[in-house]
């Protein structure tokens, strides 16, 4: 759930959207004012980033929640199929480490492409070059990866809920700091524009 939601946030969504603004989508006069023109990029990044996307996170995340709090099954990922897995913890155990191992895999890819826009955020704003090297991208994400995949091995409650935690007040700080110290008449204005004229 929190690969997938950094992902679209910290990457798909908001390149989604930078695209959209220099090749206008079907329907949409390029010729339009600027701020129209930002809100149809963001409604259209909307319809794949917004709450369809959130939702088919969440098909995952729901039933674990359920038979974990429910009917007392353990905190592991194949807990989503407690019925199926409940008399066969074999079958469980291999469910297990198939989720791990798609986690990493998808994992490394949404830290590539994080680490990538973060060090081209920091050579850009502090001219920083040797960051943005093979070397120097290879070891963020080396790092990145390293520890989120021991957050993963060592379970739902002791590391990837402790990491989502962290993650989600930094999201939050990020946030707030945005809004007092950003335009924020203008943030909100735009998304509320972009949500309300969502193009169908």
């Amino acid at each position: 759930f929190s690969t997938g939601i950094a992902a679209g946030i910290a990457f798909c969504g908001p390149g989604e959207a930078a695209i959209y603004l220099t090749d206008t989508p079907p329907g949409i006069v390029e010729s339009s004012p600027a701020r129209e023109m930002a809100a149809w990029a963001i409604g259209f990044t909307l319809i794949h980033w917004g709450i369809i996307t959130t939702s088919i996170y969440g098909v995952i995340a729901l039933p674990i929640a359920y038979y974990c709090y429910r009917k007392d099954a353990p905190f592991t990922i194949s807990s989503a199929i407690y019925p199926l897995v409940r008399d066969r913890p074999t079958l469980a155990h291999l469910f297990d480490v198939f989720a791990v191992v798609i986690t990493i895999l998808g994992l490394a890819n949404s830290v590539f492409e994080v680490g990538l826009n973060f060090l081209g955020g920091i050579q850009f704003q502090w001219d920083i070059a040797a960051l943005t090297s093979n070397i120097g991208l290879g070891l963020f994400v080396l790092a990145l990866t390293l520890v989120f995949t021991t957050s993963a091995i060592t379970g739902i409650n002791r590391g990837i809920r402790r990491f989502s935690l962290l993650g989600f007040g930094a999201f939050i700080l990020v946030t707030l700091a945005t809004l007092v110290f950003g335009p924020t008449r203008a943030i909100l204005g735009l998304g509320i524009d972009a949500t309300l004229g969502q193009p169908a």
